[in-house]
């Protein structure tokens, strides 16, 4: 490997004359370049694929993703949106936003891009999976199915625990109307038994949740 000096390299730069052999590790490390597509090309650190745009002026240049400082003009560590060229960001936070959105919804952050997008990120070698994003992977949503179980309240008056609730009567749990994220038994927030809806502390309009002390819950 010419970066580590040890052996086992593989990865070859595809440069003609460039004899350059490095670790892949070495090479992501070093500032090397390693394509996804077609014929998976490598590239080393000198012969890299560049991009050579006209980049937007701007007196404060920052990453549209992290929002920290980037390079005024396009790197290694900042890329640039081949089509608006307004949009940088850092190489770090565009390959783990695509990791996220993956082929089916990868674009610009800024223009909403996605042909010319695509095709030059390829170029400098993101890995871009080709597979549905991942929030609209299966079971992705699968907690907001869960109801919430618990009686918040500070004081819980059940002579049981807080997630032994029951149907009817005075340990009927109900859930905030408004999140669905808080709930109380009927007895402990003084309701009557007929009682159908209810909010927590932080819903209602009074800041009291309807007779719910709620404390450091």
């Amino acid at each position: 490997c010419c970066i580590c000096r040890l052996r086992g390299a593989s990865v070859t730069c595809r440069r003609r004359r460039c004899h350059r052999v490095f670790h892949f590790p070495c090479g992501m490390g070093r500032g090397c370049v390693s394509q996804f597509f077609g014929e998976f090309k490598s590239f080393c650190w000198k012969h890299r694929p560049a991009q050579r745009v006209r980049v937007v002026q701007q007196e404060h240049s920052s990453c549209i993703i992290c929002l920290e400082a980037v390079a005024g003009q396009p790197t290694y560590d900042t890329l640039v949106c081949p089509v608006c060229t307004s949009a940088r960001f850092h190489h770090r936070c565009i390959q783990g936003q695509v990791l996220s959105a993956a082929l089916h919804h990868f674009r610009c952050p800024l223009c909403q891009d996605v042909a010319a997008f695509q095709e030059e990120m390829f170029r400098l070698g993101i890995q871009i999976p080709d597979r549905d994003a991942a929030w609209e992977l299966d079971g992705s949503f699968a907690d907001l199915y869960e109801q919430h179980r618990l009686c918040d309240t500070s004081q819980c008056l059940c002579p049981a625990e807080r997630e032994q609730a029951e149907e009817n009567g005075p340990w009927r749990l109900l859930i905030c109307s408004s999140c669905g994220s808080r709930g109380t038994y009927q007895r402990c927030s003084a309701m009557e038994e007929d009682a159908e809806s209810w909010q927590c502390g932080d819903c209602s309009n009074t800041g009291t949740g309807e007779g719910c002390s709620w404390g450091d819950t």
